[in-house]
């Protein structure tokens, strides 16, 4: 790892923090394959930072149903809670 680069996956998964950056990315309606670029792009620019590794689309993809699940059952216990 280089000092300007941004450590995404350890111990055989990616962290939280890129989990959920991907995952709102998405929910926004970004296409896969623009998730990474976009990611890679912001980094560079604003924070002058590379990033190690980012999800394949097959990951992204279940990170996509992984965030709707959550939704609805974020949904369902603001229903059932009143």
């Amino acid at each position: 790892m280089q000092e300007d680069e941004i450590v995404t996956f350890q111990s055989g998964r990616y962290n939280d923090d890129i989990r959920e950056c991907i995952m709102e990315l998405m929910l926004m309606n970004m296409g896969l394959n623009k998730v990474t670029e976009v990611i890679k792009l912001i980094l560079k620019k604003m924070a002058g930072k590379d990033i190690e590794r980012l999800p394949s689309n097959a990951v992204k993809a279940r990170l996509l149903i992984e965030a709707r699940h959550l939704a609805h059952a974020h949904v369902s216990e603001q229903v059932q809670s009143g």
